[in-house]
Formats: C-alpha cells, sequence, structure tokens
C-alpha cells in the first residue's frame, strides 16, 4: 500500500500544524516540500493555509530548530510562487512571504526574507576579470608628478592611508592612497580599474556619483612614490615601511565628506542628511541589481581579534544575528558621503554563489543603517562608555526618533528604488516607529563595552603585538608592558558593541530591517523580470 500524497485534499485535512508535535510537523513539511518540488501543480489552498498558520503561528517558536521548521515552509511557498501554475495561488504565496519578512519578528521574519531573497534573477553582471599580471609600477617623486598634473599644493592632509592635496587656487583635489603590502598592491589595482570602468561606463547610474578619475605615470595606473616623507611627513604606521605603492586620482572637494560628519551636516539638516543617505541607498541597490557589488560599506566585524586566526577573519555574517563589534567606530568613516560611494578597491562583480546576492544587499543595508544611528551619536564623538561611577552613559538625548525613523524610510524606499528600476508601490513599506524606538535604546545606552582577548589569540601575538594591542584599545603603555601574556583572558572596555562578548546582538529589530529591505528589492526585481506589465491576478 502507497503512502497517501500530503497534497491531496483528505492529506491536508488531517495535516494540522496546531496538533502536531515539532517533530512530526517538520517531517511533514520535509515531505511537503519534496512533493511540491516534484509536482508544484498539485498545490491547493489548503497547502497554502497551511504554510501561512506555519510562519505566522508561535507554538513551536522556541524550539531550538524552529529555523529549519521556518526555512522549511517558506521554501514550500517560494516553491509555489515560482513553479506553480495557478497564479492565484502564486499571488497569495508571494503576499504572505512580503507580509512575514516585513511584519512578522524573529526565525519567520528571517526565514521568509531569506526565502525571498533566493528568488532567481537575470542580472547581466559586466564581463569583468580583472588579472594582476605581475607589473612593477614604475618610480616617480611626487613634486615632479604635481608639476606634470599642473596642480599646486595649497593645502594637504592625510585621510587613514591616503595623503590629500589640494590646490587651492584651483580647487583641484588630488589624493594619493599608499598601501605597504602585495595584498594591498592588488587592492590599489582594482580600485583604479572600477574607477576606470565606472566612468568609462556609466551603467544607468540614475543619481549623483561622482566618480574620481585615475592620474597615471607613464600610462601605469600605479607608482612607487620618491620624496613622500620630505615635504609630507609620513604617519607613524607608514615610517620606515619599505615597497609603498601609490594610486592617485582627482576627484572632488566632497569626497572626504561623510553624512554623519556634524561639521558638514549637523543633526539639524536633517532633509540633507536623508538625502545623502537615500542617495547612497539607490546607488548601492542600482549596482548590486546590475551585478556590480560593493562589498564593505563600513567594515563590520562579530570580532576584530580574530581577523588573523578565524577562515571568516571575525567578518560580521549578519544572517546569524550575532554580537555586532564596536558599531560606533565603524561607522566613523563610511564609504559613502556626499559625492556618492567611494573606496572602489571593495567593488567586484556578482559571481552568482548560493544566498550570494541576498547577503551582499544585506551587508549594504545594514551598514546603511547603522549610518543613519551614527548620525546622532557622532554630534558628540568623545561621549561614550562609562561615566565616572562606571554606569553605561544614557546619550538617548542627542536622536530625534521621528528624523531617525524618516532617515530608515528614505534607506528602504531608496534602496528597493535603485536595485528595482522604479519607485516602491505604496502599502509595501512598513512603519519603522518601533524600530526608530529600540535603535535609540540600544545606540543610545552603552551598555556593552567589553571585548574578551583569548588566549588563543594572546598565543598568536608576539609580546611586542600583545603590547600594542592593548595600547591601541586603551590600557596605558605602562600597564600593558606589565600584563602577563597567556595566562588568563583579558577583559578590554573597547565598546559600544551591540550585544555582549560571544553572545547575540541586542538589536535583532535591525537583522529584521535588514533582511526585509534586502528581500523587498529582490522580489521586486523578480516580478517585474518575470512579468514586467502585469500587476496581481
Amino acid at each position: 500500500m502507497t503512502s497517501p500524497n500530503p497534497l491531496q485534499p483528505q492529506s491536508i485535512q488531517a495535516f494540522d500544524p496546531r496538533s502536531l508535535s515539532f517533530t512530526s510537523l517538520y517531517m511533514r513539511l520535509q515531505s511537503l516540500r519534496e512533493a511540491l518540488t516534484d509536482d508544484p501543480a498539485s498545490a491547493d489552498e489548503g497547502t497554502v493555509n497551511i504554510l501561512e498558520s506555519i510562519l505566522t503561528g508561535s507554538r513551536h517558536a522556541s524550539e531550538s530548530l524552529a529555523s529549519f521548521m521556518y526555512k522549511l515552509a517558506a521554501e514550500c511557498l517560494v516553491e509555489i510562487m515560482v513553479s506553480c501554475p495557478h497564479m492565484r495561488l502564486g499571488w497569495r504565496a508571494e503576499t504572505i512571504l512580503r507580509h512575514s519578512a516585513s511584519s512578522t519578528a524573529g526565525q519567520a521574519c528571517l526565514a521568509s526574507a531569506q526565502a525571498l531573497g533566493s528568488l532567481p534573477l537575470d542580472i547581466d553582471s559586466p564581463d569583468t576579470v580583472f588579472e594582476d599580471s605581475g607589473w612593477q609600477p614604475p618610480l616617480a617623486n611626487l613634486d615632479d608628478f604635481l608639476r606634470r598634473l599642473g596642480i599646486r599644493p595649497g593645502h594637504s592632509r592625510w585621510a587613514g592611508r591616503s595623503l590629500v592635496i589640494q590646490d587651492t587656487a584651483t580647487d583641484r583635489t588630488l589624493v594619493v592612497k599608499l598601501s605597504a603590502t602585495q595584498q594591498g598592491r592588488r587592492a590599489l589595482l582594482n580600485e583604479a580599474r572600477w574607477m576606470r570602468q565606472l566612468r568609462s561606463e556609466c551603467h544607468g547610474i540614475p543619481d549623483r556619483f561622482d566618480i574620481p578619475r585615475v592620474r597615471t605615470v607613464s600610462g601605469a595606473p600605479l607608482f612607487v612614490p620618491e620624496g613622500l616623507g620630505h615635504r609630507w611627513p609620513l604617519p607613524a604606521w607608514l615610517t620606515g615601511c619599505d615597497n609603498l605603492t601609490a594610486l592617485a586620482f582627482e576627484t572632488g572637494p566632497d569626497y572626504f565628506a561623510y553624512p554623519n560628519d556634524p561639521s558638514r551636516l549637523p543633526i539639524q539638516s536633517g532633509d540633507q542628511i536623508c538625502e545623502c543617505l537615500g542617495r547612497a541607498s539607490r546607488l548601492f541597490g542600482h549596482l548590486t541589481g546590475r551585478g556590480i557589488l560593493h562589498t564593505a560599506p563600513i567594515p563590520l566585524f562579530h570580532n576584530r581579534t580574530q581577523q588573523t586566526r578565524r577562515d571568516d577573519q571575525g567578518a560580521y555574517l549578519w544572517q546569524r544575528g550575532g554580537r555586532l563589534d564596536r558599531w560606533l567606530w565603524s561607522c566613523r568613516f563610511p564609504n559613502f558621503g556626499l559625492s556618492g560611494l567611494r573606496d572602489f578597491e571593495h567593488f567586484r562583480c556578482l559571481n552568482g554563489q548560493q544566498g550570494e546576492l541576498f547577503r551582499e544587499a544585506g551587508t549594504q543595508v545594514l551598514s546603511l543603517a547603522l549610518v543613519a544611528g551614527s548620525c546622532f551619536r557622532l554630534q558628540q564623538p568623545s561621549r561614550f562608555g562609562l561615566d565616572s561611577d562606571g554606569r553605561p552613559l544614557d546619550m538617548r538625548h542627542l536622536f530625534d526618533a521621528d528624523l531617525l525613523e524618516e532617515l530608515l524610510r528614505s534607506i528602504a524606499c531608496g534602496y528597493f528604488e535603485g536595485f528595482v528600476g522604479r519607485p516602491v508601490e505604496a502599502g509595501l513599506i512598513p512603519s519603522y516607529k518601533e524600530l526608530s524606538r529600540r535603535m535609540i535604546e540600544e545606540m543610545g545606552i552603552d551598555r556593552n563595552m567589553i571585548e574578551v582577548l583569548r588566549l588563543e589569540d594572546q598565543e598568536a601575538m608576539s609580546r611586542q603585538a600583545f603590547e600594542a594591542f592593548l595600547v591601541e584599545r586603551g590600557v596605558p603603555e605602562r600597564q600593558a608592558a606589565e600584563t602577563e601574556q597567556n595566562v588568563r583572558e583579558l577583559e578590554l572596555s573597547t565598546g559600544p558593541h551591540l550585544g555582549g562578548f560571544n553572545q547575540r546582538i541586542s538589536l535583532p529589530e535591525l537583522i529584521e530591517f535588514t533582511a526585509g529591505t534586502a528581500a523587498r528589492a529582490i522580489v521586486g526585481a523578480y516580478l517585474d523580470q518575470r512579468s514586467p506589465h502585469s500587476s496581481q491576478p
């Protein structure tokens, strides 16, 4: 005797999620997933009702493996949405998933968003493969180089590893970006090539995006600078470095102007901040939707200390929802601002890996939302941590809940418009009032300041590196020199972090916003590609 098909009406009646144990329900969902893969046309209204009740129900939400249950239910709905010939069922499946990704919380939200994020898109990624042929950059004296360009230095400063030279007479700005490693040289070469490609092929970019112009030496995009330390003293970390390589590019005065810089955009100029973040969102979305990924809008880490020890370099994998290391520090100098996007070394083409598009879109959305929160905190950048009594500083008074909600809306709408190529439909963007309140609660009070330096990480350091690590994190030099190494784990106050060390993020609502926004853009593009001139049935 054969087993009954769980998609037949009589089986659906018996498939009541409310009456099944978690294990039985999970096994039923596995069978349902297999049956839908084999025969999507066998789905009916009862199938969709069952899956909706699982995603919106809470009976098994506390189970340790509940995420797998929600994932299966969401995948079943995507299968119906993509493959079922009954258009009304497909539309209902889409509606349920969209609602769950935007309006539910926790694992059901993330499962629905991830399922939508897996929808197949036809993206014509540029056929760009940059090879490092091993050529040697030519030597160039920087003074001679400036004379050839007709730039007369009137003002100069260091911005990280970039020397910014301004010709005050002509308002021209030249940036000389340096690297002291072979890996860094490859990154500079990648940056030069993307600058050239994006300048020559606009890719339909609809917004202001000031793409720098590479300035070459004998036709080469990189060069070895001579005489740099005489006229322009090197920062301490570059002093004594051999084999410096430089990339020079000319740009506008706004290239280093950031949306969270109160000297440029004080919080009172809320409309300008909204415009800047909304435009950055559209730019990120537009390029990502065309297969060009900017993979580091800001540096995001779960644990910076593990950069050299773990395979993932301690990077933040947002879908896991872990603690976010030093969020405010990460936002200080974002790779987007008044001139558009920057740090082109982080551009690459979509390679089509499973989940890559959803993951990278989410990284961009999360970065934008974190910078939105930092716009308020960085009005007083030196005020963070604990007060004189050891209590977390409460900086919530710096925030404007209504403006933060508007910034989040600008990000969500802008990313959709850039990615899909049209404004988001009315009613698809939910209210962010509660998210704004929660962001103020978690970003405004520095509850999580502690980082733990584990024994495994200490053992991987030389004594000199160990002491330098402590000093960099605020330990006085004498105390660092007296601190024993490889004896015990050390607690360091390096926050604010979002979440306790080795714990979950303290602001899971931000992960849900990230997932929902990325998924909304992907499903919008999918529906337009599948039926660009039709609406719901």
